[in-house]
Order: structure tokens, then sequence, then C-alpha cells
């Protein structure tokens, strides 16, 4: 009977700070606590045959909106490498959101073609 309780007291002894532990909320050191944190919001004007701003940089895991649009012609901003376009129609604001994630260089084009410059139509962003 005795080595029962110690046997339980033992293990309320070591149980219980690790119990209390899992318990607490987590803290904001943790690796997902920067992850996807308020929107930022970035204007790009589409033209032939570029974008401006010609590069965005922006921390990774960061939720960004990119508001796009056209001076001229019809476009599509695509981000290549993260999976992410938009059509751009002339005289409309069209909105793409995504998340800056995993860090790189990755390049912002026209994925529609939009005259003899469309191969030049380039821009970066860039996730720190």
């Amino acid at each position: 009977m005795a080595r029962v309780m110690l046997l339980m007291v033992a293990l309320l002894l070591v149980g219980l700070p690790v119990l209390a532990s899992a318990c607490e909320p987590a803290q904001k050191s943790s690796a997902f606590s920067g992850l996807y944190p308020v929107t930022k919001e970035y204007q790009i004007e589409a033209r032939q045959f570029g974008f401006t701003p010609n590069e965005i940089r922006v921390p990774a895991g960061t939720r960004i909106r990119l508001v796009v649009t056209s001076a001229d012609v019809d476009h599509r901003l695509a981000v290549v490498g993260m999976s992410a376009d938009r059509e751009n129609i002339q005289g409309r604001r069209q909105t793409l959101e995504m998340v800056a994630w995993p860090s790189g260089t990755y390049e912002i084009a026209c994925a529609v073609v939009c005259g003899t410059g469309h191969d030049r139509m380039k821009g970066t962003l860039v996730v720190e």
C-alpha cells in the first residue's frame, strides 16, 4: 500500500507541472504566431508593357492584397510559383489576396497576350 501511495505522489509531482504547462495559452514566440498577420495592401498599375511598382518586398508569412488596375488594355497578373493570378480588365479594380510564403523571389508576369511587348511585361515579388 505504501508503494502505491509513493507512486501516486511521484506521478502527481511530475504530472501536474506538465499538465499545467499544456493548459497555458500559446506564447507569442511560437513558430506560428507571426504567420498570417494583418493584410498589407499594394496598388499595382498594369500598363503595356510593365507594372508599377515593378518590385514589391514583403516579410514572409504576410497576407497581402494586390489591388490591380489596367491603364490601357486587358491584362492578367500572375505571381509565378505561387499559383496566384487575377484577370485585370481595363477600367476595373481587381483584387488578388494571398499569403507571401515561402521566402524567395517570384516573378510577376502578364498572363494574357497584350501586345508586341507582352513577353517583357514583368515585375518582382520579394518575400523576405
